[in-house]
């Protein structure tokens, strides 16, 4: 990308920086599509390979649009051999090299934090959010489409000012560490509102979940015998005749499963057993998913009941029943097709079992205390900016620093960040989430984001240095050949 504008715009550095930017907005207008398409399609089949699929047909077209504006890209000559260059010049790309590293270096720790999106920010959603928007509820992983759609406005609304707001785009903006310093706050501030919403939230409170492909209920915690698993050595599996689940007075009655396959602790995974509900109905387990047909009592009057339950969420689609076709809608609503049959029978479930989890690995929240969405749509609206000045004008930096042939390998190093990040700052750090407060967890991610702002300000600054010099030296070796 960077190559074309060189060789097709040179000089005109604004429309570079342009160029990357559209870059980017195109890679988050895929990943908006992909983030909002995915969870649904998950949901409504309940297949996860479904659901994978739909990013490949993206990836298809994408490939074939790449395929078609090659005649484009610019062109590069790769040398099988080179003179050698002089021990200076040597000198010169690896001071470059250094000054990149350390800027690298606190890059990684922006990734960090921003990754911490996609994992624990959907756990804090799922357990402590309000997500139902004006009637519809969201996924707790849906919420990161917001992320690439800011982008998109974002950037777009840029190009748009560059285009009719009367500024040259041909001319460089503001310093590229100074928007990253920018950047770098924002992040702080991000977490910031994060613990905000954190310590707002509600108390959680122990209670059972028990789930398969179907519904999600939660339930009072109670007694619980879930382990005592033996080794079946014909079948290779933990099994065991059953257990049971005691529930307090006036709540549900009980829960009791048979043939279950893995026992350990307080969580257990079965394939039959019956929910007996505050009122006498019953949930009937067989198989591994649910049996509607016999589980037919709580779905009267159109709505989904499920007396004694703190919460449940059943998945939406249809399911036959032996008078008709069961359509479960948003919201747990239910409506009995008479006479109707499906013309396509469901898949089957590869590996079914029922789950359930109590004790110390279930935490619930109840509804009344549970924070709005909107404050994490606050964060990622800053995020995204923070994102914006950072991801995008290093990936234009790593590229305009670079010694002519090591831009390849710069830009590797940048995107290098990313999977350092991950692995050795942001895995450790997600850690530590389940065993603390929510609110103290997203705070003490907020000081690490501005003591890194803080060491960004000297390294930022010799990093600029660095780049003076260099450009010092280079016009006037230039000035030397022209003198030749």
């Amino acid at each position: 990308l960077g190559m074309t504008y060189d060789q097709q715009r040179p000089g005109q550095e604004g429309l570079r920086s342009g160029g990357f930017q559209y870059f980017y907005m195109a890679i988050n207008i895929g990943a908006f599509l992909a983030q909002v398409t995915v969870p649904v399609v998950r949901d409504q089949t309940g297949s996860y390979a479904m659901a994978f699929a739909v990013p490949t047909v993206f990836m298809v077209f994408a490939l074939g649009f790449f395929a078609a504006g090659k005649k484009f890209y610019a062109t590069e000559t790769i040398a099988r051999s080179r003179p050698p260059e002089p021990p200076e010049q040597t000198v010169a790309k690896m001071r470059v090299l250094s000054q990149v590293g350390l800027l690298f270096a606190l890059v990684t720790f922006f990734w960090a934090v921003f990754d911490q999106s996609s994992y624990t920010w959907v756990f804090f959603a799922k357990t402590y959010m309000d997500l139902n928007i004006s009637g519809y509820a969201l996924a707790p992983d849906s919420i990161q489409a917001l992320n690439p759609l800011f982008i998109v406005l974002f950037i777009g609304g840029a190009g748009l000012y560059r285009t009719y707001g009367g500024r040259d785009a041909a001319k460089a903006g503001m310093k590229p560490t100074t928007k990253m310093f920018i950047g770098f706050l924002l992040t702080a501030v991000c977490m910031g509102v994060m613990a905000v919403a954190g310590y707002r939230t509600g108390d959680t409170e122990k209670a059972v979940l028990v789930k398969c492909k179907e519904v999600e209920v939660y339930l009072p915690f109670g007694n619980a015998t879930l382990s005592a698993a033996t080794v079946d050595q014909a079948k290779g599996k933990m099994t065991n005749a059953g257990g049971s689940v005691a529930f307090p007075a006036d709540s549900v009655k009980g829960l009791t499963f048979q043939q279950y396959q893995s026992g350990a602790g307080d969580k257990v995974a079965f394939a039959d057993g019956e929910l007996t509900l505050a009122d006498g109905r019953k949930l009937v387990f067989a198989g591994g998913m649910l049996d509607f047909a016999k589980s037919r009592d709580v779905f009267a009057d159109g709505k989904l009941t499920l007396p004694g339950a703190l919460e449940f969420t059943f998945r939406q689609g249809k399911y036959q029943l032996p008078d008709g076709v069961l359509v479960v809608t948003r919201g747990n609503q239910a409506e009995i097709l008479k006479g109707e049959k499906l013309k396509i029978e469901p898949a089957k479930q590869e590996d079914p079992a029922v789950t359930v989890a109590s004790g110390g690995k279930v935490k619930y929240v109840r509804p009344e205390n549970r924070v709005s969405v909107w404050w994490m749509a606050l964060a990622f609206f800053v995020i995204t900016i923070a994102e914006i000045l950072i991801s995008v004008t290093g990936l234009e930096l790593a590229f305009v620093v670079a010694p002519q042939n090591m831009k390849s390998f710069v830009t590797a190093l940048w995107l290098l960040t990313v999977f350092v990040a991950n692995a050795f700052i942001n895995a450790p750090i997600a850690g530590l989430y389940p065993d603390m407060h929510p609110g103290d967890y997203f705070a003490l991610l907020a000081v690490v984001g501005l003591v890194v702002a803080g060491l960004f300000i000297p390294v930022s600054r010799r990093f600029n240095r660095a780049m003076e010099d260099a450009n010092r030296r280079q016009a006037a070796v230039e000035g030397n050949s022209t003198a030749v």
